[in-house]
């Protein structure tokens, strides 16, 4: 939920980033599951939508240059938001 810390949304950039700049490197699919801004407003209702869109948005921004990584590379970082 875009009431989580703005640190939550920050790791959870830096790992989407991380794992699809892996996958890209190998030529691997990338495959990743989220909602759309129509999806959570539907479900959620449009305040949480776009609240939920613009941590996101800003998590992205302020991450910009940031990857997790090995040696160098990027790691294969796997993620998810709920447990």
């Amino acid at each position: 939920p875009y009431t989580f810390d703005a640190d939550t949304f920050a790791a959870q950039a830096v790992a989407a980033r991380s794992y699809c700049l892996y996958c890209s490197d190998r030529g691997m699919a990338i495959q990743c599951a989220y909602d759309t801004p129509e999806a959570l407003a539907e479900d959620y209702g449009d305040e949480y939508a776009r609240a939920s869109v613009e941590a996101a948005r800003r998590a992205v921004e302020s991450t910009t240059d940031s990857i997790a990584g090995y040696d160098g590379e990027p790691i294969p970082a796997l993620w998810h938001s709920s447990s």
